[in-house]
């Protein structure tokens, strides 16, 4: 599924129909898709589990509002992506660090990577 605020454009709706995706029409919250309607919408299709790679807003999201029920991070020793680009926001690390919130379940070394896992609190 393909979650989106506007309608497909003739190329997209093209895509869709060769690989059989789905496009689910989703509003935004200042400016940015209502994460809440996209899950309650996964939800309601019988989805119960979600792994998302979205991105730093994306995570910023799920963590903040508490919908990420955990939470793995996989650190390299060398960055992947643009330079400066971080894989979580300042306002997801603090959220996770919110020992209320989150909690540090595990963190160890994989080769030369490090693992992070993090579970929600209560």
């Amino acid at each position: 599924m393909i979650a989106s605020e506007k309608i497909a454009d003739a190329a997209a709706q093209s895509f869709m129909d060769v690989t059989g995706a789905e496009v689910a029409r989703i509003p935004t919250i200042d400016g940015r898709l209502d994460i809440l309607a996209a899950l309650r919408l996964l939800a309601a299709r019988g989805v119960t589990r979600v792994f998302s790679e979205g991105g730093p807003a994306v995570a910023e999201s799920l963590i903040a509002h508490g919908y990420a029920d955990e939470v793995i991070l996989h650190r390299g020793v060398k960055p992947l992506g643009r330079p400066g680009k971080l894989a979580l926001t300042p306002a997801a690390r603090h959220t996770l660090a919110d020992e209320h919130r989150y909690r540090l379940f595990q963190s160890r070394r994989l080769g030369a990577d490090e693992m992070t896992h993090y579970i929600k609190a209560g």
